[in-house]
């Protein structure tokens, strides 16, 4: 019975590794490459290796190593289930540690991988079945789209040059969630200013999946709560964050957000002075809660 729990389990948390790419975007207006990564936070099992054979009376220790594969700093959990717990002396249902990884800054000390070992690990007492050992891996993480948007003075009158409505995307982070469409639409809002409206659309890539919020460091390997996932956004443009409006609801792996900036000023002594039509480059800031899982198997002997 509880091997069939255990696989139910397994089958609930299910995902696998990502591969890893390398990736820059050009044109970036950030300090750092926000290519974001195109793997997320890649988690390697040290211990216990696939098939890994062990004796009655022998401590067994997991060990994971994260790392991170993108540009931004990354907080996050690694959570472990799914051995029985009458076979190894104090391990529980669930059992969590956390991680930080400190990729922007450039003192030799950071490093872009944590290690996690849960110590002092378990003694096996008695033999059982084929275990399945579940690990989870939960972490914050960054998406970012680079778009050109199109400011004119008077978008109704001026036909000339870049288009005030319509696709703007340049290029997405290649993250677990990509930026697939931002499309712009600049009315006027009277005399030396203008409204800014951003739709874009996501999708979730790669294996997991955006998980709530609450998830993270809740100390469960299968999330119970009633939070949804939610994708938060904001856009940067001239230097200034907008926060965007409603969080993002995922539907299958997809979900669209809206982004409006009012009363952005093109011109006079406290607006943007432009002469006639300005392209500038801006992005997208996406954040959220990143979830896969996957299993390893080891014999008892």
């Amino acid at each position: 019975m509880k091997k069939i729990v255990f696989l139910l389990l397994l089958l609930v948390l299910a995902g696998c590794t990502f591969q890893v790419e390398e990736e820059e975007i050009i044109g970036c207006p950030l300090s750092f490459k926000c290519s974001s990564g195109s793997s997320g936070v890649e988690l390697e099992v040290k211990d216990p290796l696939q098939g890994d054979e062990y004796r009655v009376g022998e401590t067994f220790t997991p060990w994971f190593r994260v790392i991170d594969q993108g540009e931004s700093d990354v907080e996050g959990e690694v959570c472990i289930a799914g051995l029985d717990y009458d076979a190894f002396s104090g391990f529980a249902d669930c059992q969590c540690q956390d991680y930080y990884i400190v990729v922007q800054e450039e003192e030799e000390y950071y490093t872009n991988n944590w290690d996690l070992e849960f110590m002092p690990g378990y003694k096996i007492i008695k033999h059982v079945d084929e275990q399945y050992l579940v690990f989870v891996n939960r972490y914050e993480y960054y998406t970012y789209g680079i778009v050109d948007v199109c400011i004119k003075e008077d978008p109704r009158m001026d036909t000339e040059g870049c288009n005030p409505s319509g696709e703007i995307l340049d290029v997405s982070s290649s993250a677990p969630l990509e930026i697939t469409s931002v499309v712009q639409d600049l009315g006027s809002a009277g005399k030396g200013s203008v409204n800014l409206e951003i739709d874009f659309e996501v999708k979730e890539k790669g294996d997991g999946n955006v998980a709530p919020y609450e998830s993270l460091y809740g100390g469960e390997c299968v999330y119970s709560g009633k939070e949804e996932p939610l994708v938060y956004a904001t856009f940067v443009l001239f230097g200034d964050r907008y926060p965007c409006d409603d969080a993002v609801q995922l539907k299958d792996g997809e979900g669209k957000g809206k982004c409006v900036i009012t009363d952005l000023l093109t011109s006079g002594s406290q607006g943007l002075i432009f002469e006639g039509e300005e392209t500038t480059k801006a992005y997208l800031e996406l954040v959220y809660v990143w979830e896969y899982a996957d299993s390893v198997n080891l014999l008892i002997e």
